[in-house]
């Protein structure tokens, strides 16, 4: 077909031939959106952004709907990009008609790379007489879906990265935090040389490559998200592209899948219960809590002197006893504990104090004063100070 510059009109009738609301459109609802909206657009996820926007205005759309706008909007994109964020662009004038043939392109990616043989990850112990490592090891290797809880900065996705580092498996983490949408996933159309090729979405690609994806914040997922991921989670392990054309994907023999989620009930920004059908597709759930055990042996592993290691441990045990007190709001992480000692080893601990709260801050340095330096009993208190 022949590339035409779209008008008011045929960017309708494309849209109607795409399953859009004749009448939606009609109104101009939609088309005011598109062409109004010249703000500093410069990459595919903020168009996606302004495709829910335009979805939200039509009544009725089909799945091809969403491809169709996709280019557009990509195309749009494109056009910033080239010609920069205060250039006036019109979907109206400008835009070609977009082609029937759709080939598959991938993305290289160079992000995608082993984990370093020698990542510190520290094993708990578990119930069972095995470690964490032991248990997440033998699940994912017999492609069981894990579920690791906890609250945040424990060290889930360390597990999983330490998993990857022992069995050289290309790792990638997906977080679900209420701006990954369905596309970022499973992949769109853009408009590339006249054509409309297929772009693979990163799950999408993990599933056809064999990577281990680490899909953090799952308790966050939006509906459409845990539409597309349960029949990965399913026994029948596949992931369906509705957006191609309903193309079904069955995994490589090497993909393999585990979540992470903070406790709903802990006050985590965003986050819901985990529904009882959701829940039953992980077969095998661990709990990873702070341990100040194995915060020790990381800070050994990271070379700490053991007298700043022993005063790093304490302060961390005040801490969390000041957090559930109620005394600090923001909680005392495992990955905190990391971000300080690193610090403290240039003398530069005090940094970790602007984390808190102005309310926390001279209960922290006060805490600081007794373990780390020594100048303060417990029970003495300062008035407040500024860094």
């Amino acid at each position: 077909m022949e590339k035409e510059k779209l008008t008011r009109k045929n960017v309708v009738e494309t849209l109607k031939e795409a399953g859009f609301d004749g009448k939606t459109l009609e109104d101009g609802n939609v088309l005011q959106i598109l062409d109004s909206s010249d703000t500093k657009v410069m990459d595919i996820r903020d168009s996606r952004s302004l495709s829910i926007k335009i979805r939200g205005t039509s009544d009725a759309f089909k799945p091809k709907s969403l491809d169709t706008l996709n280019l557009l909007l990509s195309s749009w994109v494109t056009h910033y990009n080239e010609n920069g964020p205060n250039s006036r662009f019109s979907f109206m004038e400008t835009q070609p008609v977009l082609e029937s043939s759709s080939p598959t392109i991938t993305v290289v990616d160079s992000a995608i790379k082993l984990i370093p043989d020698d990542f510190i990850y520290v094993e708990r112990p578990v119930i069972t007489g095995n470690t964490d490592l032991q248990e997440f090891s033998d699940a994912m290797d017999s492609g069981k879906n894990v579920l690791l809880e906890g609250p945040t900065g424990s060290g889930k996705t360390s597990l999983g990265r330490k998993y990857c580092a022992v069995r050289k498996l290309p790792y990638k983490r997906i977080s679900l935090n209420g701006g990954t949408t369905v596309e970022d996933l499973v992949g769109h159309y853009i408009l590339k040389d006249g054509e409309s090729p297929w772009i693979d979405g990163i799950l999408t690609r993990a599933v056809r490559e064999g990577w281990v994806i680490a899909v953090d914040e799952i308790n966050a997922a939006s509906p459409e998200v845990l539409f597309v991921l349960n029949p990965l989670l399913d026994d029948e392990r596949v992931l369906i592209l509705s957006s191609k054309d309903g193309e079904v994907l069955k995994p490589h023999p090497n993909f393999r899948i585990f979540a992470t989620m903070n406790p709903a009930d802990e006050g985590y920004a965003g986050t819901h219960e985990m529904n009882f059908a959701l829940k039953d597709r992980f077969h095998v759930a661990l709990y990873i809590n702070y341990n100040d055990k194995v915060e020790k042996k990381i800070l050994r592993q990271m070379g700490c002197e053991s007298e700043l290691t022993q005063n790093i441990i304490d302060f961390t045990k005040a801490i969390r006893e000041a957090n559930l007190k109620g005394e600090i709001i923001m909680p005392w992480s495992t990955r905190s504990v990391i971000n300080f000692a690193d610090l403290a080893e240039q003398g530069k601990e005090k940094l970790m104090v602007h984390k808190f709260s102005q309310a926390d801050q001279n209960v922290v340095l006060d805490l600081m004063d007794i373990y780390i330096y020594k100048t303060k009993n417990v029970g003495e208190s300062s008035s407040p100070t500024q860094l």
